[in-house]
């Protein structure tokens, strides 16, 4: 078994990751008959079937085999074993990705919370439990705990770690991310301008973590106003994209929609609609069975005008029970059709571009639009992806079901991105991509849609 374990691992490392992953189950069956469901080598092998099935993509898999392992490590080696922490964070990060936070982050502080018991506050192990939780902040939008806890991991890794180390390296690159999200930009711009560098030594030129950089170092420039800066080095990074990945690689679709965008803040219309013209083909290719347009004048979506300015939920009784329903009525609902008057349609006239659910003049008054589109997939899905164009709050439903609410509080905090990637600024095409809460099976779906106004008119 130690060396089938052995040989597992030099699979693994070689890159013959299926090969590895075989012997690997193959280990796991043979230690459970041979030493018995406790066994430390048991153990062992069920932790490293789960990295195996992480990267083999069978992330359900995956987290199974580590809820069932973290007990058992707990139980033999008790709670305090480093064995025992790392299948907690393991398992803190698969959650993550199931998109289950809030089980992520509980799991993230007790594992800090032990670490610097068991190794002390220095230690390599509590760093990257730092690192850990900050992440898990800022994904439940608790930003301040997260740029304080960056602050203080950054520099105990420059101490512990030194300056070039990749845990140092991570700590800059997030930090940076938690400055600008806080309003911090100069500071953010600091830091992205000192990490690319080291990176581009450490790592190498075409390393994705030295990509990243590229790319956040040049969101940075263009918010300082330095968009020659910006466009030069975003065009290094999609020739470098170009180069390294395949051609149809979801990162490329990103790369080229941020160039679209420098390319049209610089007025460089040529430039930018050939571009866009290669994002959307790339696009198509990528999602060809889930790509629906909100706006296109055709789609068939469903719209119900709030035209006294109040949410229609709350006058209308059911309202909510029957828009969460994949089947509800659409008798219920007016169909937005293309009129100047904005109480009667989409307000665009023959300039159809959008849905715009006007000002609200105060809290009371705030105004919300809702929507609802159906789709089919001919395959299983984890992800979506949602292109629209908003300044304010949004809560997306599939099938009945919350799976995203974003930028839902008033104030400030009601621009931050906090619970999807997102790329673009807030009056341009953002893209939305977000975990589904499980897997979507192959068929047919129902998306619903509340776009909630919290200052300024939203699209």
């Amino acid at each position: 078994l130690a060396a089938m374990n052995n040989l597992a691992v030099s699979y693994f490392d070689a890159g013959r990751k299926d090969e590895a992953l075989k012997m690997r189950e193959e280990v796991l069956k043979l230690s459970r008959k041979v030493s018995g469901p406790e066994h430390p080598g048991t153990l062992m092998a069920m932790q490293n079937l789960a990295v195996s099935y992480v990267d083999a993509g069978r992330r359900g898999e995956a987290l199974k085999l580590q809820e069932e392992v973290l007990p058992l490590l707990g139980e033999v080696n008790g709670p305090e074993h480093l064995d025992t922490l790392m299948a907690m964070n393991n398992l803190a990060i698969s959650y993550a990705d199931a998109g289950r936070q809030d089980e992520a982050l509980k799991m993230r502080e007790e594992a800090l919370r032990l670490s610097r018991k068991v190794s002390g506050p220095e230690h390599p192990g509590t760093l990257r439990a730092m690192g850990n939780l900050a992440n898990s902040y800022d994904a439940a939008s608790r930003q301040d705990e997260a740029l304080t806890l960056r602050e203080k991991m950054l520099t105990l890794s420059r101490k512990v770690n030194g300056a070039e180390h990749h845990e140092t390296l991570m700590g800059m690159y997030n930090l940076a991310s938690s400055y600008a999200h806080a309003g911090r930009g100069e500071e953010a711009l600091k830091l992205r301008v000192e990490v690319l560098p080291l990176r581009r030594k450490v790592l190498g030129p075409e390393h994705p973590p030295t990509l990243a950089a590229m790319t956040n170092l040049a969101v940075s420039y263009r918010a300082a106003g330095r968009l020659p800066e910006a466009i030069q080095l975003q065009e290094q990074s999609l020739a470098i994209k170009r180069r390294v990945l395949p051609p149809n690689h979801p990162y490329l679709a990103i790369a080229l929609r941020n160039m679209a965008y420098l390319y049209e803040k610089d007025g460089r219309e040529a430039d930018e609609l050939k571009v866009r013209g290669e994002m959307e083909a790339l696009r198509r290719a990528l999602f060809p069975a889930v790509h629906a347009t909100l706006v296109a004048p055709n789609a068939e979506w469903k719209w119900l005008h709030p035209t006294d300015g109040k949410d229609p939920a709350g006058n209308t009784p059911g309202f909510h029970t029957a828009f969460f329903l994949p089947d509800f009525d659409d008798s219920a609902w007016k169909t937005g059709h293309d009129s100047d008057d904005l109480a009667g349609g989409f307000g665009y006239g023959k300039t159809f571009a959008g849905v715009d659910i006007g000002r609200p003049e105060n809290e009371a008054h705030r105004h919300t639009a809702y929507f609802r589109h159906t789709f089919a997939t001919d395959k299983e899905q984890t992800n979506l992806e949602l292109r629209c164009q908003r300044d304010d709050g949004i809560i997306v439903y599939l099938d009945g079901k919350e799976v995203l609410r974003d930028n839902m509080e008033a104030g400030a905090d009601a621009y931050l991105l906090h619970s999807a990637e997102t790329m673009g600024s807030e009056n341009d095409g953002v893209v939305h991509r977000f975990p589904l809460p499980g897997t979507l099976a192959a068929g047919p779906h129902t998306l619903a849609i509340s776009v909630h106004n919290t200052a300024k008119p939203s699209t």
